[in-house]
């Protein structure tokens, strides 16, 4: 905001973020805008573009981050990455984010020959690794990585269709696991990948928001493929990051048994609520509005919704991230996400924390 003295950094991005996960002391808290397809708006390209070229895809990313200086670089242009390539059918607007044309399975029964994603070879994962790859190459001596596989639920629910998924989750249990076994190998696959190239990966999994299914159906069929998943990352030294869209607090429970280092919330999840209740089990990130604040609103709108999540992150022992509640809009003026860079600066110096471990 004008005549705001915005404190430099004294950190880089990597070495905060590292400080942050080993408890170490920071020049102040990270903060991680979830900047999904806004960075085609930063390399000036329309969005097509970067989600059919690799390269491109990983010069908007650097672009970005050389823009705002946010501490984590996030590769995703939508959650269909796992499922494209497992057969789902995107639609690629000129200029506008990729949807989901097709399911990829016309019926349940397909699971007897699904097979598991090749992330070299299917759908545009391979774009995601060349992305990263150059991401890392450019920037990575400053800032951690991020790419976000789509997490077994999403997956499933974008092979079969969303109403079908869910209808099947109760009427073929049996099937349904199955299809959950085979898309969690394809996310490993995928993450397998991702850190070869020197990436950091962090799961993305709105299909299993407590918008959408109970603590119950949670716990049955996604914990099981998510503690296998964390399990792979926490094999490479990694933190296991976990994001859910829409209304996490119905599922948090089951969520947080499955063992993440840092789960995102999105914006219906209080972070106060969280610190109180669950804030000695796991490090959070989030959680301006994105619609309404970022986008809609104002560079002091902004920083006051984000000094107030500053405030409550404070009680979260494990450690708390400023960042957005879900993806920033693509259209969001730079002046708002700037400014939610800069709230990180503004007023989290001094921060009192303890180590996520």
């Amino acid at each position: 905001m004008a005549g705001t003295v915005i404190p430099k950094d004294k950190m880089s991005s990597k070495e905060r973020v590292a400080a942050f996960l080993s408890g170490k002391p920071m020049d102040r808290i990270p903060v991680a805008p979830l900047l999904l397809n806004h960075p085609a708006r930063v390399l000036g390209v329309p969005i097509k573009k970067t989600n059919t070229d690799g390269q491109l895809l990983g010069k908007a990313h650097v672009a970005a981050y050389r823009k705002y200086g946010q501490d984590f670089i996030t590769i995703l242009t939508c959650t269909a990455n796992i499922s494209e390539a497992m057969g789902a059918k995107l639609i690629f607007p000129d200029d506008d984010v990729a949807m989901l044309g097709e399911p990829g399975m016309r019926s349940l029964a397909e699971v007897d020959d699904l097979r598991p994603a090749d992330p070299y070879k299917d759908g545009r994962l391979p774009l995601y690794l060349e992305a990263t790859e150059l991401a890392v190459r450019e920037v990575g001596n400053e800032v951690f990585v991020i790419t976000l596989p789509a997490g077994p639920f999403t997956v499933a629910s974008q092979l079969r269709g969303v109403d079908s998924f869910m209808l099947e989750l109760l009427k073929d249990p049996e099937r349904i696991h199955k299809l959950l076994d085979v898309c969690t190998q394809s996310i490993i696959n995928f993450i397998d990948a991702i850190v070869k190239v020197g990436g950091v990966p962090c799961l993305a999994e709105p299909c299993a928001s407590g918008s959408l299914i109970s603590k119950k159906i949670f716990q049955e069929f996604d914990v099981p493929c998510l503690k296998r998943i964390v399990e792979r990352v926490h094999g490479y030294g990694l933190p296991a990051l976990m994001h859910i869209c829409g209304k996490s607090m119905p599922v948090i429970e089951p969520w947080l048994s499955t063992g993440p280092d840092l789960i995102s919330v999105d914006w219906p999840c209080d972070i106060g609520w969280f610190a109180d209740n669950y804030g000695d089990r796991c490090a959070v990130l989030g959680n301006v509005v994105p619609s309404e604040t970022i986008y809609q609103g104002t560079p002091a709108k902004v920083q006051d919704e984000a000094r107030r999540c500053i405030e409550k992150g404070a009680r979260v022992r494990k450690g708390f991230i400023l960042g957005s509640g879900c993806e920033v809009p693509v259209n969001s003026p730079p002046e708002n996400i700037q400014a939610l860079v800069d709230a990180a600066r503004i007023y989290g110096q001094d921060w009192p924390r303890t180590s996520p471990h």
